[in-house]
C-alpha cells in the first residue's frame, strides 16, 4: 500500500506530466517561443536540477523504478559562418559537434519505449538528463575569450524554465549570438519552417518525460 503523501506526489506528477503534453502539442502546431518556457518548466518539476530531485525521480527512487530510453548516437559536426553586414563578406568560420537529426529523415534525439535501431543506444534516463550530450556552445571568460562546454539535457532544461527564460542571452552561443541563432530548417506540407536547435531539443525531450511519468503514474495508480 502506498501512503497517503505518496499518492498526493504521484498525483501531482501526473497533473504536470499532462500539462507538460499539452505544451509539447501545443509547440509543435505553434512553434511559439511561450510554449518553449511552458516545457521547460514542467520539465524542471518532474525532472529537477540534477541529481535526481524531480518529482519524477524522487518517487522512483522510492519505488526502486529506473527508466530506460534509447538516445540519438549519430554525431554530426554544425559549420558555423559569421557574416559581415551589408557586405556578405565572411568574417570567421567555425565548427560545433552536434546530435545528427536529419539524416536520414528528422530523427528524434530520446525515445521511449525502446527502439532497435543501429542510430541509438539504450541508457538510464537520468544519467542522460544530466550527463548527455547534445551540442557543443560557448561560455565567454572574463578576457574576453570563450571556452567550449557540453550542453546537455539538464543545461538545456534549467535555462528555458526560470521564469526570465533565457532566450536572448547571448553568453551562451556562438560570435557573441544566442545558442538559439541555430537553426534547423524543415519543408512541411510545401511550407519552409526554420526552428532553433534547442527549441527542437527540448519539445523532443518533454514528449519522452511526459509518455515515461504518465506511464509510470498509471502502473503505480493500482500498486
Amino acid at each position: 500500500m502506498r501512503t497517503k503523501d505518496f499518492n498526493i506526489r504521484l498525483e501531482d506528477l501526473r497533473s504536470h506530466a499532462l500539462l507538460l503534453s499539452e505544451a509539447c502539442d501545443r509547440f509543435a502546431g505553434s512553434h511559439k517561443f511561450d510554449e518553449v518556457k511552458n516545457i521547460g518548466v514542467r520539465l524542471r518539476i518532474l525532472v529537477g536540477t540534477g541529481q535526481g530531485n524531480g518529482v519524477l525521480f524522487s518517487l522512483a527512487k522510492e519505488t526502486e523504478d529506473r527508466f530506460t530510453v534509447v538516445a540519438l548516437n549519430q554525431f554530426g559536426v554544425l559549420r558555423i559562418s559569421e557574416i559581415e553586414n551589408g557586405t556578405g563578406k565572411m568574417i570567421q568560420e567555425v565548427e560545433k559537434k552536434a546530435l545528427l537529426t536529419q539524416m536520414p529523415g528528422r530523427l528524434p534525439i530520446v525515445l521511449s519505449p525502446l527502439t532497435e535501431s543501429s542510430l541509438y543506444r539504450q541508457v538510464d534516463l537520468q544519467e542522460w538528463i544530466e550527463d548527455g550530450f547534445l551540442l557543443d556552445w560557448d561560455v565567454p571568460q572574463a578576457n574576453g575569450s570563450a571556452i567550449v562546454k557540453r550542453f546537455t539535457p539538464q543545461v538545456l532544461i534549467n535555462r528555458y524554465a526560470g521564469q526570465e527564460a533565457a532566450h536572448a542571452d547571448a553568453t551562451h552561443g556562438t560570435f557573441g549570438g544566442p545558442i538559439e541563432s541555430l537553426t534547423m530548417q524543415y519543408v512541411i506540407r510545401g511550407e519552409t519552417l526554420i526552428v532553433p536547435i534547442v527549441y527542437e531539443y527540448l519539445y523532443q525531450i518533454g514528449r519522452t518525460i511526459a509518455y515515461v511519468a504518465l506511464d509510470y503514474a498509471e502502473k503505480q495508480k493500482d500498486a
